[in-house]
């Protein structure tokens, strides 16, 4: 008899059919009208897309709070001193805990204070600021740092301090010190950016009650900032001659075929429409059967760009 964990690796092995039935019945169960599906399982990458492009925009929620960590560190923010020390209008429901909570408190989601989610949902008239504001009049529901508690009021408040410390918007310097050097082009740090970029591929955002879905309006998780503003899409990414969303002519002829066709890239024939993923790309790599044509345009000045680097 094999090692269980043996018995494991193939009953779970990730394949694309695999991937496709996890969207199509995640896709029944929320009844949701679009949905994107990408997982990576030992380096190759699989998706799915039901109703939608690879690059549709969808709202990314939790996801935006990575982000704006990640901003938080590149500013070299003490995220051990209490926050009320780095922005003294920041306060919590009692003066103790003011003194107390910390940025990393905030990040790790350990203030005790737990979602009160119908103060942002029914109010989307609030910027961030005023939303922050509210956090005084909120109670705890467990002590500080006794145990994980999901938040979003504060992460909102982190941006603001991010903005008090940086000098910036929130948003411009997350897109500055993180988006840009991901080199990620369809990534919006709010719905305002994504409009005023002129975005168009964009999911709209669905709320499933009592068996109906409804459309709800994009603007109302702004108001979040870093706690749940983002959008992005499962393919946004520049590579080595290629920019994200970027469409170019091939040609492809071949007589065998591999196990290992890539999905970084899809390709769309001309003469019916079909498309299928293929193809490795990356910062350094192109690899995949269809022929680029490099004359005439910028895929050999970026190919020789990112030689000399």
């Amino acid at each position: 008899m094999p090692p269980m964990y043996n018995l494991i690796e193939q009953r779970w092995k990730m394949t694309s059919e695999l991937v496709k039935n996890i969207a199509e019945t995640a896709a029944g169960y929320f009844g949701a009208p679009s949905l994107s599906v990408s997982v990576i399982s030992r380096g190759e990458k699989f998706e799915a897309s039901l109703g939608c492009t690879q690059r549709t925009v969808f709202q990314i929620g939790e996801i935006s709070k990575t982000f704006l960590c990640s901003a938080l560190r590149t500013s070299g923010i003490d995220t051990d001193r209490p926050v009320a020390d780095i922005s003294p209008w920041f306060r919590m429901s009692s003066e103790e805990l003011t003194r107390q909570v910390t940025l990393k408190d905030i990040i790790l989601q350990r203030t005790g204070l737990p979602p009160h989610e119908a103060s942002w949902f029914f109010n989307p008239q609030l910027s961030y600021r005023e939303l922050t504001g509210r956090i005084r009049y909120l109670d705890t529901a467990f002590g500080l740092r006794d145990r994980w508690c999901r938040q979003d009021h504060l992460f909102a408040a982190a941006s603001c301090v991010l903005e008090d410390v940086t000098g910036k918007k929130w948003n411009s310097y997350c897109m500055d010190q993180t988006i840009k050097p991901a080199r990620l082009a369809s990534t919006f740090c709010s719905v305002a950016d994504m409009e005023e970029s002129g975005y168009q591929d964009v999911a709209a955002a669905h709320l499933s009650a009592y068996g109906q879905t409804a459309e709800v309006s994009l603007w109302m998780t702004d108001l979040l900032a870093g706690g749940g503003s983002m959008l992005s899409c499962i393919e946004d990414k520049d590579t080595l001659l290629l920019r994200a969303g970027e469409k170019v002519p091939v040609h492809e002829f071949h007589y065998w075929d591999t196990t290992a066709d890539g999905t970084d890239m899809t390709l769309t024939k001309v003469s019916n429409g079909k498309q299928w993923n293929f193809g490795y790309a990356g910062e350094t790599l192109y690899a995949g059967f269809p022929h680029l044509y490099l004359g005439g345009g910028q895929l050999a000045e970026r190919f020789v760009s990112a030689c000399r680097r």
